[in-house]
């Protein structure tokens, strides 16, 4: 079975948006029913079924699709993988082995290139601890270093005029104390001007309407600095 297809339109009251069943994960355009002419190969992790976990379109149409699976249709591909329009795989972009461990999420630049987040500690068998940058092509990306990285699960990314904000089940990013949500620099260091205890609880998802960052996660308190501050 396919991890990822496209289907149509079902009534608001039946599903929106995406649809999670069994790892699958379903998009819904405007109108019609299955889109015959979207059609990925199998999405495997090792003799498993593989898992989808984020999912990001270009401009140009093509899929960016990331989580815990090994290879598409038969081709080895280290849990980060590009589609093209018709759903088969884009073999100009390739992240080398990958990632060693599950991606949660993935962020695309206005540059092409693209932030990974999960709980991977090797990218390409390159050091990165749950952060990591690739080329527009799939490399790793070198000029972005985390130092350490993150303690632990990074589960959402978010870029926002060229900052990278993660948040997750960390403590810590590079040795320095950061509760769960952090902002990076383009570099890859953090942003020492954006600090507070951050959240007391694990943060799955950020969102932004260009003005303020949004949180969501088990959090009941957030203590980070007033959103006039998030963006700069």
């Amino acid at each position: 079975m396919n991890v990822l297809s496209r289907v149509g339109w079902f009534p608001p009251k039946m599903f929106a948006g995406v649809l999670w069943l069994a790892g699958a994960a379903q998009l819904f355009a405007q109108i019609g029913g299955l889109d015959a002419g979207f059609t990925p190969a199998n999405i495997q992790n090792g003799a498993q079924p593989g898992i989808v976990k984020a999912v990001v379109t270009q401009s140009d149409g093509k899929v960016i699709i990331a989580g815990d699976f090994t290879s598409i249709g038969g081709v080895a591909r280290g849990r980060v993988a590009r589609l093209n329009v018709d759903g088969s795989l884009d073999t100009s972009f390739a992240a080398g082995i990958g990632a060693d461990g599950i991606v949660n999420a993935v962020a695309l630049q206005t540059d092409g290139k693209l932030v990974i987040g999960g709980d991977f500690l090797l990218v390409d068998n390159v050091a990165r601890s749950r952060i990591a940058r690739l080329t527009a092509t799939g490399a790793l990306d070198t000029t972005f270093n985390p130092g350490t990285g993150a303690n632990a699960a990074v589960y959402a990314v978010l870029v926002v005029s060229g900052s990278i904000h993660v948040g997750g089940d960390f403590t810590q990013i590079n040795g320095v104390n950061r509760g769960r949500y952090a902002k990076l620099l383009s570099s890859g260091s953090i942003d020492q001007s954006f600090s507070g205890t951050g959240a007391n609880g694990s943060v799955y998802a950020l969102a932004t309407n260009g003005a303020t960052v949004y949180v969501g996660g088990l959090s009941p308190r957030l203590m980070i600095p007033p959103a006039a501050d998030w963006l700069n």
